[in-house]
């Protein structure tokens, strides 16, 4: 999906998402203006700055474990 430059064409890919047009989905529209109104808020309030997921790889060694070692043991 390219992104949704105005709220109505957010609303439509919600609503293609769900099923439609083959399926007849039936909410208000104020259901729908509401919802939206939280998806964005949501994203507002958590995702002010941007988020990328990323998975970061690293080698664990033999110093690592005999430090996290060390460290449970001071602990117990």
């Amino acid at each position: 999906m390219a992104q949704p430059s105005t709220r109505q064409e957010l609303i439509d890919y919600c609503l293609r998402q769900l099923g439609a047009p083959v399926l007849e989905i039936n909410v208000a529209d104020e259901q729908i203006q509401d919802l939206v109104d939280d998806a964005v808020q949501y994203f507002q309030e958590r995702h002010f700055d941007g988020v990328i997921q990323t998975y970061l790889k690293y080698k664990v060694t033999q110093a690592d474990i005999e430090e996290k070692l060390v460290l449970l043991l001071e602990l117990g």
